[in-house]
């Protein structure tokens, strides 16, 4: 048995929607899945959940990916198991959503005001639900012919160091931890390769409270996936693997490209019932 609890769905970048993610598991032998959407946990909220894990025979373990600030580095979390009912939790996506429009919408003024010029009616017909970010307006100049292809548009006008691009919202990795633990979740770090972390950074985020790791990823080697696997079971981090599947937004990696061990779900179940019953008593 294995999962994939990396996942994207319309609700944030992704082209997949609730039944094409679970058709797309069973087909692949995915026994458990995650969504872990951009800020939004709208999958949970409007997506029959419960229905569909009947329908498919997967399970569905609530997720999120959250951006956050760690020591001068823009990083993401993944929450698991959060209470998909905390209010706290819900407000706080809807801010989150609310940044994430705004900063798109500069960008697009940016665009047009260094002669790209983006249509903003024609641009939110690219939002079909939930967040939006750069990769909706990657399509929409890709759709418009204003370049070739979603790299071209990262790379000309939207990357880190492209002419377009304006930072965006992060909360600091402490208080992203904190949000994820009052909505009774595990955070977990994601791809730890992406920031070229050293040992030093990871024992830091294991004493801030990070729960786990993600250490399998369709990109990393067998040799790079070990080594963060030694990492997590030297500091006693639970440990995490997923596709981070977009469907056919960006490159395409399938559901279940990178295969989970189930016995790690069971670690995690069982850190989370111990956490609802430390919770409750």
């Amino acid at each position: 048995m294995f999962a994939d609890l990396h996942i994207h769905s319309i609700y944030s970048d992704g082209s997949f929607t609730a039944d094409q993610i679970l058709k797309e598991a069973q087909k692949h032998g995915i026994s458990c899945i995650a969504v872990t959407d951009h800020d939004c946990i709208d999958f949970y909220l409007k997506e029959p959940v419960a229905g569909l894990k009947q329908q498919y025979a997967i399970e569905i373990l609530s997720g999120v990916e959250m951006s956050a600030s760690f020591a001068g580095t823009d990083i993401h979390i993944l929450g698991y198991g959060i209470d998909i009912a905390h209010a706290g939790f819900i407000k706080k996506m809807e801010e989150n959503k609310a940044h994430r429009y705004e900063r798109l919408m500069r960008m697009a003024a940016k665009l047009s005001s260094q002669g790209v010029r983006v249509d903003t009616d024609e641009l939110s017909s690219f939002f079909t639900a939930g967040t939006v970010g750069r990769l909706h307006l990657a399509r929409y100049l890709q759709a418009k012919k204003k370049v070739f292809s979603i790299k071209e548009a990262f790379d000309k006008y939207l990357g880190k160091k492209a002419p377009a691009y304006i930072p965006a919202y992060k909360d600091a990795i402490s208080a992203v931890i904190r949000m994820i633990k009052e909505a009774h979740g595990l955070a977990f770090l994601a791809h730890p390769l992406l920031y070229s972390f050293q040992e030093s950074q990871i024992c830091q985020l294991r004493d801030m409270g990070i729960d786990g790791m993600e250490v399998l990823y369709p990109t990393w080697t067998v040799s790079v996936s070990h080594h963060y696997q030694n990492l997590a079971d030297k500091y006693r981090l639970l440990k995490c693997g997923g596709s981070d599947c977009h469907g056919l937004h960006k490159d395409y990696v399938g559901i279940g490209t990178t295969k989970m061990p189930y016995a790690w779900l069971e670690e995690m179940k069982s850190r989370l019932a111990r956490q609802a019953t430390d919770t409750s008593s």
